[in-house]
């Protein structure tokens, strides 16, 4: 599986929790970007990994490839704000920056 789909998923909810109120009191370097435009990047990425993933593997597949990705993403986000929600938001750097190298490269 596309390292750039997971990436993108994972950014994409993390964008989603940080928009909720129980995640976004954690986050204070995100306080000055709104939940509604949270909202959208996240499902824009969101939208993004599945035309990645369609693009790069064939609609059939990529379809698969998405709903596998973001399942992977979605445990991952889970089990970290579950940690600490600070993690979560640090690893996102490294996430995004490996999936567009990813990208790049594959």
């Amino acid at each position: 599986m596309p390292l750039d789909i997971v990436a993108a998923a994972y950014v994409g909810f993390l964008c989603l929790a940080v928009a909720t109120r129980r995640i976004r009191p954690a986050m204070p370097l995100l306080r000055a970007i709104t939940p509604r435009a949270l909202r959208i990047g996240g499902g824009l990425l969101l939208a993004l990994a599945l035309l990645s993933g369609a693009a790069r593997l064939g609609v059939a597949i990529g379809i698969v490839a998405w709903i596998a990705a973001l399942a992977i993403a979605a445990v991952a986000l889970v089990l970290l704000l579950s940690r600490s929600p600070n993690i979560a938001f640090v690893a996102a750097a490294p996430i995004a920056l490996a999936g567009l190298a990813a990208s790049l490269i594959g």
